[in-house]
């Protein structure tokens, strides 16, 4: 139909990606297994590396074209450990952990003698060049963010990686008498880099948005209040660039994404005293997502939003529309006659 573009440009080139890897670990135990270990590091090299590479519009189409691009490299380790504190009959406390790491970089993208792919490019709405993550976050940087002046901008800067590059899965449970047993589990994940489409597209159009009515905390010396009191010379540089319409541009809403979440906390009580006519009762209460950390450039909404689409699909991503997951309470009562 006139005016549509297919949502994948054809390319009967296109062949499967391959991978190799290597992998060196251990697994361990000490302390009479009241200390355990499992250890790995590895690295994968993926070649053939299939991209969604950006066409040009004179081509006659705008969408992206699926193509096998070039050679990256991912590298990191695996570590899980858990340990036994205290063991009693009725108390104990065991401490677990898990931490995931991982590294990538573009190595080569392509041919160079044909030169079809041999430039940097742009893909699942990130950048794709050698010598950078798979795939980073690219816009325009602001150098004195934190300074009372003009912004310095450095445009077309890869701020970094669009996926964690650590992940930490701590957790904890407690033994008490009568059977009660307390648990609780929570996640950080650090490195990687987001996009605030949302804060974007807001005051790109002159919506009055919360990340400038809370850019200092104090809504009475907040960006929008300086400005509407005249005082636009006391503003941060990263004020200037993102509070002030004439001056907001798509490319500067870039940050870290660096959270913790307490994914959920867990109490389970035995209720047999209660019910002594039932062979066994518990009641559980848990608390799922109910503490959230995030960095402190991260001024509002959640760091596990994304766009409309899946937001596993996404190489850098968006904080649009997509849901976080809900803070919720639940209790349950199981009994068993």
């Amino acid at each position: 139909m006139p005016g549509y573009e297919p949502a994948n440009v054809g390319n009967d080139e296109v062949g499967p990606e391959r991978t190799r890897e290597l992998e060196v670990g251990f697994d361990a135990g000490f302390l009479d297994q009241r200390l355990s270990l499992e250890f790995t590091w590895y690295e994968q090299r993926t070649s053939d590396a299939l991209f969604d590479v950006r066409q040009i519009p004179s081509l006659g189409a705008w969408n992206a074209q699926a193509a096998n691009v070039g050679l990256i490299r991912n590298r990191g380790i695996e570590l899980a450990a858990n340990a036994t504190l205290l063991d009693l009959p009725d108390w104990g406390i065991e401490l677990g952990s898990n931490i995931y790491t991982n590294k990538s970089i573009v190595l080569s993208l392509g041919d160079t003698a044909t030169g079809e792919y041999a430039v940097p490019f742009s893909a699942e709405n990130g950048w794709v060049e050698v010598g950078y993550p798979v795939i980073a976050a690219r816009g325009n940087m602001i150098m004195n963010r934190d300074e009372i002046a003009d912004p310095i901008v450095v445009p077309d800067t890869v701020f970094g990686p669009s996926q964690p590059t650590l992940v930490f899965n701590p957790s904890v449970t407690l033994r008490f008498p009568a059977g009660i047993q307390l648990s609780a589990r929570a996640e950080y994940q650090g490195g990687a880099w987001y996009s605030d489409g949302a804060s974007s597209n807001a005051l790109q159009r002159s919506v009055r948005w919360p990340t400038c009515t809370e850019s200092r905390g104090d809504p009475g010396e907040s960006a929008y209040a300086l400005i509407a009191q005249g005082r636009q010379d006391e503003l941060t540089a990263w004020e200037r660039a993102m509070c002030i319409a004439a001056n907001v541009n798509g490319r500067y809403f870039y940050d870290k994404k660096d959270f913790l979440k307490v994914r959920d906390i867990t109490l389970r009580f035995p209720m047999e005293w209660a019910l002594p006519q039932v062979a066994s009762a518990t009641l559980t209460l848990t608390a799922q997502n109910w503490f959230t950390w995030k960095n402190g450039d991260f001024l509002i909404f959640d760091p596990e939003m994304g766009a409309r689409d899946n937001i596993n699909d996404q190489g850098v991503t968006e904080i649009s529309e997509h849901i976080a997951p809900p803070a919720i309470v639940t209790a349950s009562l199981r009994i068993t006659f």
